[in-house]
């Protein structure tokens, strides 16, 4: 029988359904993950010093100081390089939280914010937006406020509101078009995030997008420049060595259980063939 795995969070924040937004000052998310990350929650980072490059799914980003970046849910972020100094203020909101502010700048504008993830703000836009953050920090940590839900949902808002306005001015230019295959590439995202331990299978995505496996194949290749099979290996990898570097408390075996493999001698072939080695050896090396 497998065991039962409860309260996974592999991003590293096992309250955030509960407290429903967490604020972080001063850090550094990417120490110790090997630079990639998935992450199921709505991520706000406001870079403070030094800088991170890297890949936002298939796209290179850079971000330096007073850089804006926004991850949303379900994509593949890995970073090449993070200089000595890299610090950023971050933000981070739970999907449920999130699915009820639908009317709010962030979810108008969800095409802009995947297809051009980070922007640059001047000082005093960047020192706006920390006077909100520090405010919205000091509310998320006091759990028995009265009307607190409400309370934060509009402080969110209005932190939404204002990241969307001052990267329309800094992106004045942008028209964000979206095309068939990009469509398809989101939705298998979002399904690849609540389905990824279910199957691995290209076939199993393609059925539930209505397609067949032939053309959802072709249009993943076309939108993103890696077939789909390679989405879902990155995914399951980054999952895993998250869990493996942040949850030593669990097995290999129970790690392997908790992403869907029928036993660890599987999953370790798996991780093994995507990544170069072997999940004891990925661990050791991150300790």
């Amino acid at each position: 029988m497998k065991p039962t795995i409860a309260n996974i969070e592999p991003y590293g924040l096992p309250d955030i359904n509960r407290r429903k937004v967490v604020v972080r000052t001063n850090c550094n998310p990417m120490q110790g993950l090997r630079g990639e990350m998935v992450s199921k929650d709505f991520v706000i980072c406001l870079v403070s010093s030094g800088t991170i490059e890297g890949y936002y799914d298939q796209q290179p980003v850079t971000a330096a100081m007073n850089d804006l970046a926004v991850i949303l849910p379900n994509h593949l972020f890995k970073s090449t390089y993070t200089s000595d100094n890299f610090c950023m203020t971050e933000v981070v909101i739970a999907p449920p939280f999130m699915d009820e502010m639908m009317r709010n700048a962030v979810h108008r504008n969800y095409i802009q914010y995947h297809y051009a993830p980070t922007a640059h703000l001047t000082q005093a836009q960047a020192d706006s937006l920390r006077r909100i953050i520090v405010s919205l920090k000091e509310l998320s940590e006091m759990e028995n406020l009265p009307h607190r839900h409400e309370l934060l949902m509009d402080m969110t808002d209005v932190l939404s509101t204002l990241l969307s306005h001052y990267r329309t001015e800094y992106s004045q230019e942008g028209v964000w078009l979206l095309s068939r295959n990009n469509e398809l590439y989101d939705a298998f995202c979002e399904l690849l995030v609540r389905h990824s331990r279910e199957s691995r299978q290209v076939d199993f995505y393609a059925n539930r997008l209505h397609i067949t496996s032939k053309h959802f194949t072709r249009a993943i290749r076309e939108a993103t420049g890696h077939p789909a099979s390679y989405w879902i290996e990155q995914h399951i990898a980054v999952q895993a060595k998250q869990l493996l570097h942040t949850r030593q408390d669990m097995s290999v075996q129970e790690i392997g259980y908790y992403l869907g493999f029928d036993d660890a001698a599987h999953f370790t072939r798996y991780f093994k063939r995507v990544t170069g080695m072997a999940p004891l050896c990925f661990r050791e090396t991150v300790q």
